[in-house]
């Protein structure tokens, strides 16, 4: 007869209890407890190293850059309110954070530093609070964390300025989105300098700029402590076109005068390529022949990234749609393959274990059958008995599992508080080794040694018969 639970435990239990410390069994029990605390804690925390070098390099790269992107044709803007109305209407609810904006690329003029090139992107403080909540910006000698506002859909923006208030749309009309022309001055040739390239030759033929016209920028921290720029000092871009022509190359620039009204830190902060934010929306940014007028979208969950592009691109078919990823490939797919990597590596070591495991329960049973010939006896049947060697198997995982990665967890926390990892910055994109586990990351070794304990049980188990006849 099968034997309840109870029993089953309390045998186990007294399995364990009863092995002598100086026998063989014993101290096999220690070496496969071991084994699989180390392949645990070599499984989580390297898992997280990846997932905290992969987040933080796939955060500095993708810098500003919303999780979806969609760019209207060039000499066009979309419709903010119309584009608000829509999402309300299809009811997308995967959605945290969109607004308008405009990036312009730029090259930062210095007196002391050679020109950097870097971004301009045009957004409102409002948007710009809304986009990205993380950043921290310090403004007038005040530092405060950028607080998520309500998006409303208003015509406050680049975008919205050029377009018609459509208020009221009826239900036809809301499977289409409205592209409006921007008049974009491309010939003001008294405000631009250009410089003609032939024959790996330069020359300048107008020189004037824009230096009357002060704009207001927010700048990222690290640029401004490199190149010694303050609070309320101010900064000259340019902006630049490119021509490529039959026999000569082209570069037309524009430059203007820039007041630093706030200094931010963003996780993508850095100086190699930085970001400026023009919150002033002046049209003389946005009518860039090199601009691109977009809608940026942040997703509330990455793993809705794929879902929702497909939504976007089924109610918007006429506009150019990108996830981050697709700007990205090669990096991701990079990521990917080192965890795929580890994972076959991690996976050698618990075969190993099981291999321990295997020997730890043949060990059990040479041990225990004096106990096993009395259970018989008395009437416990072989499902029973097997049940008892399942249980000492699962326990032992378990634990082991659970101490591994407990230890995992308290180095990640160790690694990610004091930083006693340095790595330099000019080969990484983070200045310490980041440890980020996940609840995908902790459940994955628990899961895969417990299915290891059951096969590993089942393959051991089965050829003993663990019947009056046989012992």
């Amino acid at each position: 007869m099968n034997s309840p639970l109870s029993s089953i435990l309390f045998f186990a239990w007294r399995f364990l209890r009863t092995t002598p410390e100086k026998s063989t069994i014993h101290s096999t029990i220690i070496i496969n407890t071991i084994s699989i605390v180390l392949s645990s804690f070599a499984l989580v925390l390297g898992l997280s190293i990846l997932n905290g070098l992969h987040t933080t390099t796939l955060q500095t790269l993708k810098g500003f850059t919303p999780d979806i992107i969609m760019r209207a044709p060039q000499g066009s803007s979309i419709d903010i309110t119309q584009f608000g109305q829509i999402l309300t209407s299809k009811k997308i609810s995967t959605i945290a954070a969109y607004a308008p904006y405009t990036i312009t690329p730029i090259v930062i003029l210095s007196r002391y530093n050679p020109p950097t090139p870097g971004s301009v992107i045009s957004l409102s403080k409002k948007d710009f609070a809304h986009m990205y909540p993380q950043a921290i910006v310090q403004c007038a000698n005040t530092a405060s964390k950028s607080e998520p506002l309500r998006h409303e859909t208003s015509n406050n923006s680049s975008s919205s300025n050029n377009s018609p208030n459509n208020s009221s749309l009826n239900s036809s009309s809301l499977n289409t989105i409205s592209l409006h022309n921007d008049s974009l001055n491309n010939n003001s040739s008294s405000n631009k300098f250009s410089q003609t390239a032939s024959s790996n030759t330069l020359s300048e033929t107008d020189t004037t700029s824009k230096k009357n016209t002060l704009h207001t920028c927010i700048i990222s921290r690290s640029y401004a402590q490199s190149n010694d720029i303050a609070l309320d000092s101010s900064i000259e871009i340019a902006t630049y076109e490119y021509n490529a022509h039959a026999k000569s190359t082209s570069y037309a620039f524009e430059t203007y005068l820039c007041r630093v009204e706030g200094i931010y830190d963003h996780p993508s902060d850095q100086e190699i390529f930085p970001t400026i934010i023009s919150t002033d929306l002046s049209n003389e940014f946005i009518e860039q022949p090199s601009s691109e007028q977009c809608i940026g979208i942040y997703i509330k969950d990455q793993q809705h990234l794929a879902k929702t592009a497909a939504q976007l691109t089924s109610l918007f078919p006429d506009i150019a749609l990108q996830t981050w990823h697709e700007m990205f490939p090669e990096l991701c797919a990079a990521c990917s393959l080192e965890t795929y990597g580890f994972i076959a590596i991690v996976l050698l070591i618990i075969i190993i274990s099981g291999t321990n495991l295997a020997s730890l329960t043949t060990l059990f049973i040479a041990n225990k059958r004096r106990e096993i010939e009395i259970l018989a006896l008395n009437g416990m049947n072989k499902h029973s008995i097997r049940s008892i060697f399942y249980t000492i198997n699962i326990s032992i995982t378990i634990f082991s599992t659970l101490m591994g990665e407990t230890i995992a967890l308290a180095v990640a926390y160790i690694m990610n508080t004091y930083h006693i990892i340095a790595m330099p910055t000019t080969i990484y994109y983070s200045a310490f080794l980041p440890a980020y586990p996940s609840i995908g990351i902790i459940m994955l070794p628990f899961i895969l040694f417990i299915i290891l304990a059951l096969i590993i049980s089942y393959i051991t188990l089965r050829s003993e018969a663990f019947t009056k006849e046989h012992l």
